[in-house]
C-alpha cells in the first residue's frame, strides 16, 4: 500500500524567461531523479496551485484535532543559515524526541525556517513546564547554529526572553529607547519585545487553546 513520504519538497522557478524557467526545472529534475524516492514535474499553473495547497494548509490540518490538546505555535520560526539545515533537522527531531512529542514540520527549506507546532493542553501544568523547557532548549539549539530565534512571525511572548541573547545588550537597549519614545507608560504590548521574562509570559498564557478544544463541540443553544 501507498504510504505517506517522510519529506517532500516543492521547488518552483519563477524567473522572468520561460525558457530560464524550464532550463532550471530540468536541471532539478536530474537532481531528483538521483537523490529522491519519487519526484513529479509540472508545468500546469493549475496543478501547481493544488501542490502549493498541500504546503499552505499544512497549519490548519495541525489545528483539526480533538480533546484538549491544541498545536501550538510557540518554537514554529526558528531559522539557521542555509548550509546548517540538514544538521537543524536532524537536531530537532532528536529534541522533539527527548519531550516524547511527535509532530508534523513544514516551513521553508529556501532559507532554512522550520515550522513546529507541538500538541499541548495548556490547562495542565505539564504541559505548560514541557512549553517552556522545550522552547528553551530550542531557542538555544537555533542560536547554537548562528540562527535567529524568528524568521518571519516576530516574537511575541514566549521569544521575547531570548531576544538579549540574540542581539546583545547594545541592541536591545537601542530597543528599549524606542519602545519609550513611542510609548513612554509601556501601555502597548507590555512585555512582548523589551524587557520580555518567562514569568510574565506564564501568567499571560492563552489558556483558551486548550478550553476551545474541550468545548469544541457544545452546542451553542
Amino acid at each position: 500500500p501507498e504510504t505517506m513520504p517522510r519529506l517532500v519538497l516543492l521547488a518552483e522557478f519563477d524567473d522572468l524567461s520561460q525558457f530560464t524557467q524550464t532550463l532550471k526545472s530540468r536541471r532539478a529534475a536530474r537532481l531528483m531523479a538521483r537523490l529522491a524516492t519519487s519526484y513529479r514535474f509540472s508545468a500546469d499553473p493549475i496543478e501547481q496551485a493544488a501542490l502549493w495547497n498541500l504546503r499552505h494548509s499544512a497549519a490548519a490540518v495541525m489545528w483539526m484535532t480533538n480533546g484538549t490538546k491544541k498545536a501550538l505555535p510557540f518554537i514554529e520560526d526558528g531559522i539557521v543559515p542555509v548550509a546548517k539545515l540538514p544538521q537543524f533537522l536532524d537536531r530537532t527531531y532528536k529534541l522533539l524526541s527527548k519531550y516524547q512529542l511527535d509532530i508534523a514540520t513544514w516551513g521553508h527549506a529556501g532559507d532554512a525556517n522550520l515550522h513546529l507546532q507541538p500538541f499541548l493542553d495548556l490547562g495542565k501544568k505539564k504541559d505548560v513546564d514541557t512549553l517552556f523547557a522545550l522552547s528553551h532548549d530550542f531557542h538555544e539549539l537555533v542560536m547554537a547554529f548562528g540562527g535567529s530565534t524568528s524568521g518571519e512571525h516576530n516574537d511575541g511572548l514566549i521569544r521575547g526572553p531570548y531576544l538579549e541573547q540574540l542581539y546583545g545588550k547594545e541592541m536591545m537597549e537601542l530597543l528599549r529607547q524606542v519602545k519609550r519614545a513611542f510609548d513612554p507608560h509601556n501601555i502597548l504590548n507590555p512585555g512582548k519585545k523589551v524587557d520580555a521574562t518567562e514569568a510574565y509570559a506564564r501568567e499571560h498564557l492563552r489558556h483558551e487553546y486548550s478550553l476551545s478544544q474541550l468545548y469544541h463541540h457544545w452546542p451553542y443553544t
